[in-house]
């Protein structure tokens, strides 16, 4: 297969560029050389042994190609350190080093010895850029490349069949290919694709491929580049360039996960399970070895033993087959009482929480830490998205697993109230204003305003037969408001509150806010008229598309895309705050509204506490008056 030798730098013409104007002279390369780069590796998990063996470029008038060797029994990726001086000379060349995605392929290069701390001043990002030109769109190279250059994507085809070929002999002549389980992946579930991982095993193949990405990446951002400055939209794609180095620091730093009392519950909890499946045996009279996990075993149970009526069927056309997925199964435990049915709920909750502690041991590195992957562009706002694994979800039971080592203390510091500040203060009332101003609760003002008319409607009793407790008044409210802000219909905002006429109450008291929800929606037709996209914008100037058929979404995209903003410009200021840099602390998790800062103890730590949360806040203030920042 010739893999696993290594090829000698190869210098091509480039001849597959779509438009010719995009073409550079040699004189003007000479001067000011945009390089595209590109890398191809052993897989995605660079904290556990992936590398990349390949490196491709684009200058605009030559492709370059450097390749290591993959050594075919162990995947490890060996690299001639003149080869690796070859790519360095190029990249300090290059006044403009252009990546898709470029917290991959900076993390691909310094795996392999190139020092890429003098790069993020004059790295762009085409994935970024991708996203503050249309954020709907969907982002991946190919994809963008077919929609703005007409630049198909055959050669990713051809690749993928030659190198699923190739697996099979692989496997045959004994090579390590991508597997569940391997040492440089222990993390990922079991996916279709492994074959991507493996295409080291067709290099022919895989230096087209390589060669063409370089070719896209460079293309599209010429393109991006001018439809950033001709669309206004470049001042917030430099502010979201900023926070590239920052997340690539925090997936460096890493979370520190407690292994040894993680593996201890996960035992404790399977030997639960394993209780729990011989009561629901015993209760059902079943004598087989009855799995929980399979089909057959659960409509045995369930329908045929328990006799609950079939409601579900599986998605084929005209089946008579019983559904127990997910929601079946959720639907059966939450209507029938029957003692094996309740065993069987229990048991399907702990196999959730002990699937997600199984696999966060599996992400852990020997320095005793996940490193999940930040993303800038992983949701349609502007907020953040981690993968690899997810650590932005964590189940709130098993979130004491993750914390500090010895000697370093977690700050938890999260945005008062951001999502209803940015909106009190978009809606401009005095009275809404006020209350945030004195540190009060809209929430309860509002409460307070729609229950005291139910209770004048319905007298004393049936308010009391309404309403639980003063907290079920609290969270009611809590949703209605967030649902009315968030572009729901008054029907259905009513419906939360609990109140036939409450959206009619607060619209009578509050005039302004009914005045915003139109507001925004003109916004966007006018933003469709003027720049031909159905959008709106951020407090922060972030456009932000909105699908023509959920145009009551407009509202929750204005105020949730300026939340981000403000947590974005929030980890600058932090990154650049001189008491956060002298003691040495880390930013290690961002969700949602909220940042997790890890901090070395010393006599100071008070002072650094309060004064990133300081940092924070002027961010918020750089788009509304006030912004509040609790800690913990």
């Amino acid at each position: 297969m010739g893999a696993h030798t290594r090829g000698e730098r190869l210098v091509v013409s480039a001849v597959r560029f779509v438009t010719p104007t995009f073409l550079l002279n040699i004189s003007l390369l000479e001067i000011y050389m945009i390089l595209a780069v590109d890398t191809e590796t052993t897989g995605t998990d660079f904290f556990h042994g992936c590398k990349p063996f390949m490196v491709t470029a684009c200058d605009g008038e030559t492709n370059y190609i450097f390749e290591g060797d993959v050594n075919p029994y162990t995947r490890d990726v060996f690299w001639d350190e003149d080869t690796l001086d070859e790519i360095t000379i190029l990249l300090n060349k290059a006044h403009k080093i252009i990546l898709h995605n470029a917290c991959f392929d900076m993390r691909a290069l310094e795996s392999i010895g190139i020092v890429i701390d003098k790069y993020w001043d004059k790295l762009e990002d085409t994935l970024v850029a991708s996203h503050c030109i249309c954020s709907s769109d969907v982002h991946g190279l190919k994809d963008l490349a077919v929609k703005y250059l007409h630049y198909w994507d055959d050669d990713e085809e051809e690749l993928a069949t030659a190198v699923k070929a190739a697996v099979d002999k692989a496997r045959r002549e004994g090579y390590n290919v991508a597997r569940e389980g391997h040492a440089h992946f222990p993390g990922l579930p079991k996916v279709s694709s492994w074959f991507k991982m493996d295409y080291w095993l067709c290099m022919e193949e895989c230096r087209n491929y390589g060669a063409r990405d370089a070719e896209r990446t460079w293309l599209l951002w010429k393109t991006f580049n001018a439809g950033l400055c001709s669309e206004g939209l470049w001042f917030v794609y430099v502010e979201r360039r900023k926070l590239l180095k920052i997340i690539y620091d925090m997936t460096s730093v890493g979370m520190h996960f407690d292994v040894q009392t993680a593996q201890a519950y996960v035992d404790s909890q399977l030997i639960e399970m394993e209780r729990l499946r011989w009561e629901i045996k015993n209760c059902a009279g079943i004598q087989y070895k009855f799995d929980p996990n399979k089909r057959d075993h659960l409509i045995d149970l369930i329908h045929t033993r328990l006799k609950v009526p079939v409601l579900f069927y599986t998605k084929a056309e005209n089946s008579q087959t019983p559904s127990v997925d997910k929601d079946a199964l959720n639907y059966y435990e939450s209507n029938y009482e029957a003692e094996a049915i309740v065993y069987l709920a229990k048991w399907r909750h702990i196999q959730t929480k002990v699937n997600y502690m199984k696999s966060y041991i599996k992400w852990v590195c020997d320095d005793g830490r996940i490193h999940s992957s930040f993303n800038l562009t992983g949701t349609h706002l502007t907020r953040q998205s981690s993968s690899s694994p997810n650590v932005q979800n964590v189940d709130k039971a098993l979130a004491h697993y993750f914390g500090p080592p010895p000697g370093k203390v977690w700050l938890d510091l999260d945005l008062v109230n951001i999502e209803l500040r940015i909106w009190t203060y978009i809606v401009n009332n005095k009275d809404l204003i006020n209350i945030f101003e004195r540190g009060e609760s809209v929430h309860l003002l509002i409460a307070e305003l729609i229950y005291v008319e139910l209770f004048r409607m319905l007298g004393s009793e049936r308010f009391k037969e309404r309403i639980v407790s003063p907290n079920d008044e609290y969270t009611k409210t809590k949703g209605g408001t967030f649902a009315y802000i968030y572009g729901a219909s008054e029907e259905k905002a009513n419906k939360t509150y609990g109140v036939p006429n409450a959206i009619y109450l607060i619209g009578k008291k509050f005039p302004e806010i009914p005045q915003y929800l139109s507001m925004v929606t003109k916004e966007l037709w006018s933003v469709l008229d003027r720049e031909q996209v159905p959008a709106i914008y951020t407090l922060g100037g972030y456009r932000l598309d909105v699908p023509l058929d959920e145009i009551f979404k407009a509202c929750n995209f204005k105020i949730q895309g300026t939340a981000g903003q403000i947590i974005g410009r929030g980890m600058v200021n932090v990154a650049n705050n001189p008491d956060y840099i002298d003691s040495d602390s880390k930013m290690v998790n961002q969700v949602h509204d909220s940042l997790k800062i890890e901090i070395p103890i010393h006599p100071r730590m008070k002072r650094t506490f309060e004064s990133i949360c300081k940092s924070v806040e002027d961010a918020g203030k750089t788009l509304i008056p006030t912004c509040g920042v609790s800690y913990k």
